[in-house]
Formats: structure tokens, C-alpha cells, sequence
């Protein structure tokens, strides 16, 4: 129960009853009324409910389970008649009824019973032990496990970090970065100059974290770790890139119908996403071949990128950023009858700029092309086959690297398929090799 809140409870029912002694109310009401005995034991009744209702509003989430226990270095070494730094565990449950050490902690050292901070002035030298920490709740407990070294002399810390140099994308928590640390346990921890907006060093523990907000290019930092008897620093170099594209196919569909104006209905687009493209690749079917006049996805105007007439049959990729909803219609006019129509639909997110980085377009038979993309390029190579249900294969370079690939079969009379890459290198090679059919052609668009 809230104390302050029982104590407040308590006073008001004195308050009560001094106003109900001097009123001309209180006697027993012979009458059928409330008397005054009555009317204390209603108003408490009250108050108790009052209580308990703020009671359980005051418990969050984070209070209502057992207790978690984590110290931030599983190795503390401190010097004898020398203040700690206070140790403050990572945990949850809280407000703790109890916090117990097994074995007891060394002499001079206490432990906080409500959050199982340790602090305090060790008076003995001692090896490195192990102390089981046990926090207590009214649902449960949990232990930490830490070992506390004390020495009779100080030593400097030495620190330093695996893995350096760190690339971090920008608004994605890192891993935290933790260093090897040996000597005393440090007082404080720093960076010069300051670690990139959003991460933060912990000036006991020297582990770096956070979740950096803005770009920077590869910068040195000097990270010092000091304690009472010296200090010691180590140099890491961290850059700060923008998130990769990412780029998923999401479905397809056909209609098979005399048409120079198809409708798509509900298509599904994948979750809202306020930074995402919606990519259509559309194919017709007709002798006489036509282009795609106008398009929209989801409502939105689409931008045509690819649109050529191939005279027995056209494709053409078109794009819109649809930020809303998760289906919607696809509408494509093509500027001639054609006798059935399928789409392909993508979802491109993480984009720097909803502009295509390269289109590229070949009909020809083989379909192998050189396409020049920068590092962590998100790629649709789209293939055709004028031949009902062949398929079509994909190869490529060795800095290809395949998401996925995607086989339709397309209205009537076609095959079309689609390979979805990023590269990690300039310059890769891709194939489609059709099985049989008398067009051929490959469209090839790029974003980052």
C-alpha cells in the first residue's frame, strides 16, 4: 500500500471525526440515519478504496513480474580504503523488498535492499570471489553474479576494444560495444571528441551504446579509461552509414482479358511504411505490341521508368511511393488493346532517393549484360520469354548476391520472371537464360 497515501487516509478519518464531534449530528440516529460510528466506518471503507485503486494505477508493467538482475562488468577490482564507484545493476522489478549477498559482501562494502546498488569503503584486501546477488519482490527474485577483487595497492586500468573500425547504421541500436578492461576499475570513462550523437560511453564501465541518429564518416576516438592510480587509453574508428535499401517482392497477379484498361483490385503492398516504394512490372500481350500510357498504384500517380514497344508483346516498370494502407488496386492503360496483362509487385524501403539509380534495357537473345551498381544497390533484373510456360534462369558475377527470384507465369502466352539482388561490388554480371520463346528481353532498374 502507498504509505504516504495511508498516512493522508489516516489523518483525514481524524479530521472526520473531530468535525463529527463538534457537529449536532453525532449521535446514533435513532431516527434510521447514519450515526457517527456509521459514518467513520463508511468514510474508511471509502478511503480503502480509494487506495487500492491509486495502488494498482502506481504499478507499471516493469513492477508487476520478478525481479532481473544484470551487473554492467562481471569483474569489479577496487583498493583498500578507497571509495567504490557505486555499482548500480541493470534490472527490472522494481522497487526490491530485499537484497541479499551470498556470501556476505566484503568488509566495508553494503548493498541497497530497494535496488541492490553496492557502494561503500573496502577496509580488507581479498582474490577475485564470486558474490551471488538475490533481489526480492512480491512476485518472485532473481540473481546477479559479479566477482570483486580488492588490492592493497592501486593499479591503472589498461582498456582497450575487439573489432574496431565499427559501422553503425544510423537510428539502429548498436550491439554494445564492451572493452577489455584489467587493473582497477576505472572512475571515469571518455571519448574525445564525443562519440557520435546518440551513442554514450558509461563512465565506470567504459561499454559504449546507443543508437546513433546522424551519418559521419569513418572518425578516430580516444576512449580513456582513469581510476585513483593512473589511466590508460585506446583509439577505435567509427562511421555512421545510412541503412541499406531493403527490397521485397510481394506478389503477383493476371488477367486474361481483351482490355486497354486493366484494374488490378486489392493488391496486397505489404506493411505501412512511410518510406517506402511500391514497384509495378507490367507486362501485355498483342501482336501489335503498345506502351503503358498511364499507371497508378494505390490511388497515386505512378512514374513509368521502362516502356518500349517489343511488337509481340511490352513491358514496362513503373513506381509510386503509396505510404498508406496495406493492399490497394493497381490500374494500368496501355495504349493499345491487349489481350491479357500481369503485374509484379515490389516493396522498396530505406531508399535515399525514390529516383532510380540506373535503368537499364536489352532486348536480345543472350540476355547477358555488365551492369555498373555502387555497394548496397537494391536491383530488379526483370526477364521475358514470348512462350507459354517456359521458365527462366539466372546466373550472375561473384559480387551478386541473390535475394530471391521470383517465376510467373504471365497471361496466355508468356513467361516473365524476376531476380532480386544487391551487390557488393561495382561491377556484376547477370544472365537470364529463357527456355525457348522467340522474344527475349531484359529491364533492369536500380535504387539505393
Amino acid at each position: 500500500m502507498n504509505k504516504k497515501f495511508t498516512k493522508y487516509k489516516f489523518g483525514l478519518v481524524f479530521f472526520y471525526f473531530l468535525s463529527c464531534m463538534t457537529s449536532d449530528e453525532n449521535s446514533l440516529d435513532p431516527d434510521g440515519g447514519l450515526g457517527l460510528l456509521q459514518r467513520i466506518q463508511r468514510f474508511v471503507e471509502v478511503a480503502n478504496s480509494s487506495a487500492n485503486n491509486q495502488d494498482d494505477s502506481n504499478l507499471n508493467e516493469d513492477q508487476q513480474s520478478s525481479p532481473t538482475l544484470d551487473y554492467p562488468l562481471s569483474n569489479y577490482s577496487f583498493v583498500v580504503n578507497t571509495a567504490i564507484p557505486e555499482i548500480q545493476p541493470i534490472s527490472t522489478g522494481l522497487p526490491f523488498e530485499e537484497c541479499i549477498s551470498d556470501p556476505e559482501l566484503p568488509d566495508g562494502l553494503v548493498i541497497d535492499s530497494e535496488n541492490c546498488n553496492i557502494s561503500g569503503i573496502p577496509t580488507n584486501s581479498q582474490p577475485p570471489s564470486t558474490y551471488a546477488i538475490t533481489a526480492t519482490n512480491s512476485f518472485g527474485s532473481g540473481i546477479g553474479l559479479l566477482d570483486i577483487e580488492i588490492t592493497v595497492t592501486g593499479i591503472p586500468p589498461t582498456i582497450s576494444y575487439t573489432g574496431s573500425p565499427f559501422s553503425f547504421i544510423q537510428n539502429s541500436a548498436i550491439s554494445n560495444l564492451i572493452p577489455n578492461l584489467t587493473g582497477n576499475t576505472p572512475t571515469n570513462c571518455e571519448s574525445s571528441p564525443p562519440l557520435p550523437t546518440g551513442l554514450i560511453i558509461d563512465p565506470i564501465t567504459c561499454v559504449i551504446s546507443g543508437t546513433p541518429t546522424n551519418t559521419s564518416i569513418t572518425q578516430n576516438y580516444t576512449i580513456t579509461a582513469t581510476n585513483a592510480s593512473g589511466s590508460d587509453n585506446t583509439n577505435i574508428d567509427i562511421a555512421v552509414v545510412v541503412p541499406p535499401p531493403t527490397l521485397q517482392y510481394i506478389g503477383g497477379n493476371k488477367i486474361d482479358s481483351s482490355l486497354t484498361n486493366f484494374t488490378f483490385n486489392n493488391v496486397a503492398f505489404g506493411n505501412p511504411d512511410p518510406n517506402r516504394l511500391l514497384v509495378i512490372v507490367a507486362s501485355g500481350v498483342r501482336d501489335v505490341g503498345g506502351t503503358v500510357s498511364t499507371a497508378t498504384i494505390g490511388g497515386v500517380g505512378a512514374t513509368i521508368h521502362l516502356n518500349t514497344n517489343q511488337g509481340s508483346g511490352s513491358s514496362a516498370i513503373v513506381s509510386a511511393v503509396v505510404p498508406n494502407g496495406i493492399d490497394g488496386n493497381v490500374n494500368i492503360e496501355w495504349t493499345v488493346q491487349q489481350i491479357g496483362t500481369d503485374i509484379q509487385v515490389y516493396r522498396l524501403t530505406n531508399l535515399q532517393s525514390f529516383t532510380p539509380a540506373f535503368t537499364h534495357e536489352v532486348i536480345a537473345s543472350p540476355l547477358t549484360q555488365t551492369i555498373s551498381v555502387s555497394e548496397n544497390t537494391a536491383v530488379i533484373a526483370n526477364a521475358k520469354s514470348w512462350t507459354g510456360l517456359s521458365d527462366i534462369a539466372w546466373s550472375g558475377s561473384a559480387g551478386l548476391i541473390k535475394d530471391s527470384q521470383v517465376d510467373f507465369i504471365g497471361a496466355t502466352f508468356f513467361s516473365s520472371a524476376s531476380f532480386l539482388f544487391t551487390s557488393a561490388e561495382n561491377n556484376i554480371v547477370i544472365t537470364a537464360t529463357p527456355d525457348g520463346g522467340s522474344i527475349q528481353s531484359l529491364r533492369v532498374i536500380a535504387f539505393q
